[in-house]
């Protein structure tokens, strides 16, 4: 088989890529009302089920605004599935729901230095 790709009659190779990409997200545990101008630690699980399967031992969190007010911190998180905890911020001054399964975001595969 020719794994090549023509573009304007020049012949392009194609390469296969040796490593899976994993994509990890994290996601509210159990549905969870914020307070008005209040900042939670809430229960939040990721997708991976089996540590093994890891790139890492630890994972960050980027900060993303979930809706106009309602902001997810930046947090570093263990390599864990469950029993982790990701910390939310409502600014409004109305209280806030957020569903079970509202994906925080994805996390990215970090190295934790203990000395600078």
């Amino acid at each position: 088989m020719n794994r090549t790709l023509q573009i304007d009659g020049v012949p392009h190779s194609l390469h296969s890529r040796k490593t899976a990409v994993m994509c990890r997200r994290v996601y509210v545990e159990d549905n969870i009302v914020l307070g008005p101008r209040q900042q939670v630690d809430i229960p939040a699980r990721s997708t991976v089920k089996h540590i093994s399967t890891s790139e890492g031992d630890d994972w960050l969190l980027e900060s993303k605004q979930l809706r106009p007010g309602v902001l997810v911190a930046r947090t570093l998180l263990p390599d864990q599935h469950r029993g982790i905890a990701v910390r939310v911020i409502n600014t409004t001054p109305e209280s806030q729901e957020l569903k079970r399964d509202t994906c925080l975001g994805n996390l990215e595969s970090v190295e934790v230095l203990m000395h600078s």
